[in-house]
């Protein structure tokens, strides 16, 4: 019996040794994927919560933002990092746990087998988030650089004190087509439109024809000519909130990309509105002229 008791002891002491020898106080889990993508607009992507399902986010910082892993014994805290690498539009995201595995032996082995299982989820999710980091998710829309040939525009310029309704931008449309007929030129391409608010309030509306070559200004009207230029453009659909989201999200992919916006950007209106009720069926062409890369 003495010997049977004395080797038990002695298998719970080497049971106990080799817990305490190989399962540290403290699990670090550590798991990395490379995204093509920019590193600001990933970042932005990580801290939106819809984008983690199964998880809740807490704090947002700058490149970095906590994601709370529900598990059984509570809640643990781990960080995601987006992280630009010296490759072209290539970040890592990485992703850290710390764990506390304790001094009782048997919940010391329990949280080491949870970091394993932790750890192969972290895994599967940074893998289901480099697949969801592109463009379209990143910003909300497909955006591309276009280069447009040279065109010919009839433009009029006005003031309005409110923002301009569909009736209004279809009177000013109106008014250049009207203008284009009587010249003999054919239309060439939608209506455009700029609508920039005032420092002293109202707005100032710009409103544009593409049309098939030169004609003279006149009655308030005139002619441009738009050499060939590279524009950012993104195509929307929904209402004027959409086009506004839009444009703020063009903005942030030219500072995440560095680009530099060398006139007015505008609205080239694909649906007619005014004949069209249904703003979620208006589809919308933003652009954005930018100096060409170097």
């Amino acid at each position: 019996m003495i010997r049977w008791l004395a080797g038990i002891l002695l298998l719970m002491v080497i049971a106990t040794v080799v817990v305490y020898g190989f399962i540290p106080s403290n699990i670090q889990v550590l798991k990395s994927v490379r995204i093509r993508g920019n590193a600001n607009a990933t970042a932005r992507y990580l801290s939106v919560d819809r984008n983690w399902t199964g998880y809740r986010l807490g704090r947002r910082l700058s490149q970095v933002v906590e994601v709370v892993i529900p598990a059984p014994d509570g809640a643990l805290s781990s960080w995601v990092s987006a992280i630009p690498t010296n490759a072209a539009d290539t970040v890592e995201v990485q992703w850290h746990l710390s764990l506390q595995t304790g001094g009782n032996p048997f919940v010391r082995v329990g949280r080491y087998r949870a970091a394993e299982r932790i750890g192969k989820q972290m895994e599967t999710t940074l893998l289901r988030l480099r697949d969801s980091v592109r463009d379209d998710r990143t910003y909300g829309f497909p955006i591309r650089q276009v280069n447009i040939s040279d065109s010919f525009l009839l433009i009029k310029k006005t003031e309005l004190p409110t923002d301009p309704s569909v009736g209004q931008m279809y009177g000013l449309f109106g008014e250049l087509r009207a203008y284009g007929e009587r010249a003999g030129v054919v239309r060439t391409g939608s209506p455009m439109l700029n609508v920039t608010p005032l420092a002293g309030g109202g707005y100032s509306v710009e409103t544009a024809l593409p049309v098939d070559r030169i004609v003279p200004s006149g009655k308030g009207i005139t002619f441009k000519q738009m050499v060939r230029i590279q524009f950012l453009m993104a195509e929307v659909r929904g209402g004027p909130g959409r086009v506004r989201e839009a444009f703020g999200q063009l903005q942030n992919y030219m500072m995440d990309h560095q680009r530099t916006a060398m006139a007015i950007p505008f609205q080239s209106l694909v649906t007619d509105r005014s004949k069209e009720a249904d703003t979620s069926r208006w589809v919308t062409r933003i652009y954005i002229p930018v100096f060409p890369f170097r």
